[in-house]
């Protein structure tokens, strides 16, 4: 076997000292193997479903990297490095609960990252702030004395979004939802509400109704704990009475048919801190 000889030539005050070894040949990183270190790469991996079935030929996407579930619905986006992205599917004729999904990826492989498809020609009332806030607006000590919430471009989950700031009044102040929302919701009874809120701070949080449904001369209220992260948060809230309260009594399945049958208001809680914050909505969306 040919062996490849290196000197090191140590120089330690006056004397020299030779230090003689060898190496396999051909080794590259002094260890005689061959090998050169290359950083670590993890995978995040999950699934998409259609009415619990796999849903084949969905883009995944992150930052750099882009893959399609296969006929089960299932993915893995391979070779990430440490760092944050956000994982966001697509395909064409389709929405997705959640819009897209913030990762972290640490010293390891992240999974369960999932998905539900929902056909668009199905009979959803949407708000994806694409373009502007869509009619929505904000009551309570929020954007000074306007009830104008801010449209930003980007930054949502993804695109779009709406940002509200927030007056530091002690009032608690609310997402003001459309007239497209609202009327007769008969048909969302045992479907939901999804939506995905953000805020600037998780600190002095305090409690208060994060969803007020009023119709029918009823009021009922909704507690979605926990409290949103300062990065986007998906909030899936079942429309039957499980949960919701018409004053301090539990809501009863004629209170919410009621309420359905004639909604005049829905708000959503945009603030969470005792202090001044800001408050992120994107992804609103009513299935009837």
């Amino acid at each position: 076997m040919t062996m490849a000889w290196k000197k090191a030539l140590v120089i330690m005050g006056a004397m020299t000292v030779l230090v003689w070894g060898g190496c396999g040949g051909g080794g590259s990183n002094g260890n005689g193997s061959g090998n050169v270190n290359t950083p670590a790469s993890y995978h995040v991996s999950g699934a998409v479903t259609l009415n619990g079935a796999g849903l084949d030929g969905v883009s995944i996407g992150t930052s750099g990297a882009t893959v399609t579930t296969d006929s089960s619905g299932a993915y893995t986006i391979a070779g990430l490095s440490n760092g944050s992205y956000a994982v966001t599917p697509a395909k064409a004729g389709y929405f997705f609960s959640p819009a897209s999904i913030p990762v972290t990826v640490q010293g390891g492989d992240l999974t369960g990252q999932n998905f539900t498809a929902t056909p668009d020609s199905a009979n959803v009332v949407a708000s994806s702030f694409t373009s502007g806030d869509e009619g929505w607006r904000v009551v309570g000590d929020a954007q000074g004395t306007s009830t104008l919430p801010t449209y930003r471009a980007t930054g949502g989950n993804p695109g779009g979004y709406l940002e509200a700031v927030d007056n530091a009044d002690g009032i608690t102040w609310y997402w003001v939802a459309p007239a497209q929302f609202l009327g007769d919701d008969s048909s969302s009874y045992g479907k939901s509400l999804e939506f995905d809120l953000r805020q600037s701070t998780t600190q002095s949080q305090y409690a208060d109704h994060d969803i007020i449904l009023v119709g029918g001369g009823i009021t009922l209220t909704y507690d979605t704990l926990p409290h949103p992260q300062t990065t986007w948060t998906h909030y899936n809230i079942q429309l039957t009475e499980s949960g919701w309260k018409n004053g301090t009594a539990d809501a009863t399945r004629a209170d919410f048919q009621t309420v359905l049958a004639a909604v005049t208001s829905l708000t959503i809680r945009g603030e969470f801190v005792v202090g001044p914050d800001t408050g992120g909505l994107d992804n609103v969306r009513l299935f009837k």
